[in-house]
């Protein structure tokens, strides 16, 4: 049976996969293929080269290895393999055939100076997981939408160091990793929803402005723990979901198209900008400013409790490419629109739904 390989072959430069590598892709064979209910094994080394299967605490591991089983069209199975040395900024993604041959490339991670260079790596992985990454003629040798989505999950394991020094607490920086893990095994399966919306959340542990509702950190405080501890009072919501722009109310969809068109002529260089603008009881929208977020939020919350507002919404542009909106009306979610313009693309926003913010019942 011949097999189409999505990298390159090896040469004699290419270090040999070492042996316990070879084991683990061995075990994963026998214990997973028989089902195809479960595609992604994750292995653990210890500096001590005992290797386990499942997750263990971060201090006790050495090397992480990532195994997926592929299906090819005829039913014959394959398998990936990525392992990645703890506390390294060099990965290796591994190709495993139904003939078990190994074949080996060296993944490209991203360094980061700083937390804001950090922050920008997740809205590309937000935009365009987990097979929509810009690829540009320069980049050589070619690579395909999978190994780019490893190398941004490498990457972000790479700069986590950032975010563990803004949350500090060590069970919480357990949790913020488990969600990464999350995310990935999510983008692997072909769940963007999921992927996307557990990547959310790590974000909000790291960046407070960015928090969305608790949901699926109480999954990744049981599955770091075995218990739930932080997050034991957190009521499980059906938000968010992904949506369409057909779940917009008509004063959501005004507050979109004006906010887009007012993002999109912008001109500066800052690495984000945010502005809000609230719709008025006549349905006219204007510019809401204070000296911060909480500032901008609690005036709104006072319009809408004066009953002198029908609607606002947050705007907010990273970079030239990544445009945010959330859009809040009585009587509908929250809801994010996340669009992402790349050149020669056509703009595809995405609708997440949340739970309102300010909107509430007791605000008719």
């Amino acid at each position: 049976m011949q097999h189409s390989c999505l990298f390159k072959h090896i040469d004699a430069q290419t270090p040999m996969v070492p042996e316990w590598v070879q084991a683990l892709v061995r075990r994963a064979r026998v214990s997973t293929w028989p089902s195809r209910d479960r595609d992604i094994c994750i292995f653990c080394r210890t500096a001590g080269g005992d290797c386990f299967q499942g997750n263990h605490p971060q201090s006790a591991v050495r090397h992480l290895v990532l195994i997926r089983l592929l299906i090819g069209r005829s039913g014959h199975f394959g398998q990936r393999a990525t392992l990645a040395a703890v506390g390294q900024k060099r990965s290796m993604m591994i190709e495993c055939l139904s003939t078990l041959s190994l074949q080996l490339t060296a993944m490209k991670i991203q360094t980061f100076e700083s937390l804001g260079q950090y922050h920008d790596s997740w809205a590309l992985i937000i935009g365009c997981a987990p097979d929509h990454f810009p690829e540009y003629d320069w980049d050589i040798p070619p690579r395909s939408q999978a190994q780019r989505l490893e190398e941004a999950f490498a990457s972000l394991r790479a700069g986590a160091h950032f975010a563990e020094k803004k949350i500090k607490t060590p069970r919480l920086i357990s949790v913020f990793h488990e969600l990464l893990k999350m995310s990935h095994e999510a983008f692997l399966r072909g769940d963007r929803q999921r992927g996307c919306h557990v990547l959310q959340e790590a974000e909000g542990l790291v960046w407070p402005s960015r928090a969305t509702h608790p949901k699926h950190v109480v999954e990744a405080e049981r599955r770091a723990f075995g218990d739930v501890v932080l997050f034991k009072e957190v009521v499980v919501s059906p938000f968010p979901y992904e949506g369409s722009e057909a779940d917009l109310g008509d004063i959501q969809r005004k507050l979109w198209m004006h906010a887009s068109a007012q993002m999109d002529a912008l001109s500066n260089d800052k690495i984000s900008e945010t502005q809000t603008w609230v719709a008025d009881s006549n349905g006219e929208i204007h510019v809401v400013k204070a000296r911060s977020k909480k500032g901008v939020l609690q005036a709104v919350s006072d319009g809408v409790r004066l009953a002198q507002i029908q609607g606002y919404a947050m705007a907010t542009l990273i970079g030239h490419d990544l445009l945010i909106v959330d859009v809040e009306q009585y009587g509908k979610p929250r809801i994010s629109i996340r669009r992402l313009t790349k050149p020669g693309d056509t703009l595809n926003p995405r609708f997440h739904l949340y739970k309102p913010d300010v909107f509430t019942q007791q605000d008719g």
